[in-house]
């Protein structure tokens, strides 16, 4: 159920950013439908479907998302769902991590300077090591991340049934051997410079004509069709048909259908995977006439309303692309329209609409790079110390964020977090640094130029006595590039605490240090003892 849970939420994260890509392009076609080629229109609606089925895309400073932070900040949503949902996962803490840990003077300060922020609440660890990863996730979230699924297994389901269905009528039609028809459908394929023969096929079903396949697409051709029509409105119907295995229509018909079953809870993209289906019509009658010559457009245009005249009783529509086959009043008038005002070339992309396709492209197809070191820092994801003294921090050698995705793009080399946290606790923010500043302070004149980075997270539990919220314990989780060893380690937490003791509960009392091997993984556990609390510590 928890992969279940992760996929349902790359799911919400997707169809949100993909929402904001189709009105960007619903927005470019209505700005620019009179001037845009129907072509140009079905490519857009490619970008689109790009953005629904892929699982993720490269950051750019390009990307559409720097110009909308809301839209780019959709991600923080779903980690407020599932904190870890970005596969950042490591081993459980130690059994005694539940136990209250104390929490260092500066630690204790950023608390209660953030007193009254809201703050995500990290997953309940579970009570017990093997306890069930789904406990992070709530029953509600379950509940709809299950019917999600239910929704899109039925539609890919209902996807392979329909076509189980058709190569079962494939079955009972008769291969066409007529030499004048074949002559006719050979000429179309020379002309669209297809080698790959196409085969014909007819039947007594009043359906179609229809194109049927990926890799060996075949045509089906309704007998009464095939006898009622002269050779010039055969060649205008197989050309339609020709058409559309030139371009690959029953490829992105069958990609359509896949991202309605991922995307079914959005009704956007419903309306959007409609309008590329008719784009994808108008575009086809544009690829024939090239092929044919702008002097057929005319006799085109009255065969194909003759077609639809046949194609419009409920009984003869092929239900390919089965949730919405449309052959509704206004979208035969606008195939009319395009029909009857072509121009020869019109199907070809100018290099105007070549850059348009790149460049929405490029800005829709990728994620808002993320900023570096040495950058400024977005407005989000700043110091919550730096917002509350009303304050930015720029070019600071110690980068804060507020949530685990930024900090580990941001970190110059791949650590682990932990899969649970103690119940309870809270994060509060994550710094990344250099060491030497990160311990001593952010004063850039303590700056050794060591070129050894830490990454800390920092975590809080709190307590209420009925009366007043106080500081219950706190958890810090550090890791540096470059470790300089366990022994070594364990030397620079005694100088730490030592140096730590004034501004203390009083003076180390006794320090324990114990090595131990876990799934093979050599581990220190290190306790400072004083009078009224303990520093633990794990490396």
């Amino acid at each position: 159920m928890d992969m279940v849970v992760d996929v349902f939420l790359w799911f919400f994260y997707s169809t949100l950013t993909a929402s904001v890509v189709a009105l960007l392009v619903m927005a470019v076609q209505k700005m620019f439908h009179r001037r845009m080629s129907a072509r140009f229109r079905h490519l857009l609606w490619m970008i689109v479907l790009l953005r629904l089925l892929l699982p993720d895309f490269p950051d750019s400073p390009v990307s559409m998302f720097h110009g909308l932070p809301y839209a780019s900040d959709i991600k923080r949503a779903v980690l407020a769902l599932n904190p870890f949902a970005d596969g950042q996962t490591s081993k459980e803490l130690p059994q005694n991590s539940q136990e209250n840990v104390s929490t260092p003077n500066h630690f204790t300060t950023m608390n209660e300077k953030n007193h009254g922020i809201a703050k995500p609440v990290l997953p309940e660890q579970a009570q017990q090591q093997q306890a069930p990863a789904a406990s992070r996730h709530g029953l509600a979230l379950q509940l709809i991340s299950l019917v999600w699924l239910i929704g899109s297994v039925t539609i890919i389901a209902a996807l392979f049934a329909y076509t189980q269905k058709i190569k079962r009528r494939f079955r009972t039609y008769k291969r066409i051997t007529d030499e004048q028809t074949l002559a006719v459908m050979n000429n179309c394929r020379r002309k669209f410079r297809i080698r790959q023969p196409i085969p014909l096929y007819t039947g007594s079903d009043s359906i179609g004509p229809y194109v049927f396949g990926i890799l060996a697409p075949r045509v089906y051709l309704p007998q009464a069709m095939e006898k009622e029509l002269d050779h010039v409105q055969l060649a205008h119907v197989l050309a339609h048909e020709v058409a559309h295995v030139k371009r690959r229509d029953t490829l992105w018909n069958t990609l359509s259908v896949l991202a309605l079953a991922i995307h079914w809870m959005n009704p956007l993209v419903w309306l959007c995977m409609k309008k590329m289906k008719t784009d994808g019509e108008l575009a086809c009658d544009a690829c024939a006439l090239e092929v044919l010559g702008e002097a057929e457009a005319i006799p085109y245009g009255l065969t194909m309303i003759e077609f639809l005249k046949h194609a419009s009783t409920k009984q003869s529509r092929q239900p390919l692309l089965f949730f919405f086959e449309s052959n509704d009043k206004k979208e035969i008038l606008r195939r009319i329209t395009m029909i009857q005002s072509f121009k020869k070339g019109s199907y070809r992309l100018s290099a105007i609409a070549v850059v348009c396709v790149v460049c929405i492209g490029t800005a829709a197809l990728t994620h808002a790079a993320q900023p570096g070191a040495g950058t400024i820092q977005e407005s989000h994801a700043v110091s919550s110390l730096a917002a509350n003294k009303k304050e930015v921090l720029v070019d600071a050698p110690i980068r804060s964020y507020t949530e685990l995705e930024r900090a580990v793009k941001v970190a110059d080399f791949p650590f682990k977090v932990p899969a649970a946290l103690p119940k309870g606790y809270m994060l509060l923010g994550i710094d990344v640094g250099p060491e030497d500043v990160m311990k001593h302070g952010s004063d850039e004149n303590k700056h050794t130029g060591k070129k050894r980075t830490m990454v800390r997270m920092y975590l809080q539990k709190m307590g209420n006595d009925g009366e007043h919220d106080y500081i219950d314990g706190g958890l810090e989780i550090t890791a540096i590039r470059g470790g300089v060893g366990l022994d070594a380690a364990y030397t620079e937490i005694v100088k730490e605490e030592e140096l730590g003791w004034p501004i203390r509960d009083g003076s180390i009392k006794e320090m324990k240090k114990e090595t131990l091997n876990v799934q093979g993984v050599n581990v220190l556990k290190a306790a400072a003892h004083r009078e009224k609390e303990v520093d633990k510590y794990s490396v």
